[in-house]
């Protein structure tokens, strides 16, 4: 079975989107649980980190985020479809 390349990347980036905003959301509303969650699953302390929350950083981390995401699975699927032998063989 092929996958759709372009429907695979839009769906990771819709959802990894999605995630984005969740993520954020916590981080503006409960910034000191954010960190020592984060920290924890990074086996790091971070008391010492400055958070940028601005319009400004959200957009752009939305962006790249969205972006690499679409990226990479893309090619995910494009290598995978590759990979498979075909019915013609």
């Amino acid at each position: 079975m092929k996958l759709d390349a372009t429907n695979f990347g839009n769906a990771g980036a819709l959802a990894i989107g999605i995630l984005w905003i969740v993520c954020t959301s916590f981080f503006i509303f409960f910034p000191e649980l954010s960190l020592k969650m984060s920290g924890s699953a990074l086996h790091l302390t971070m008391t010492d980190i400055t958070l940028d929350l601005s319009m400004k950083a959200f957009v752009m981390g939305l962006i790249c985020w969205v972006t690499t995401t679409w990226i990479t699975l893309w090619l995910i699927a494009t290598i995978y479809n590759r990979l498979i032998p075909s019915k013609e063989s």
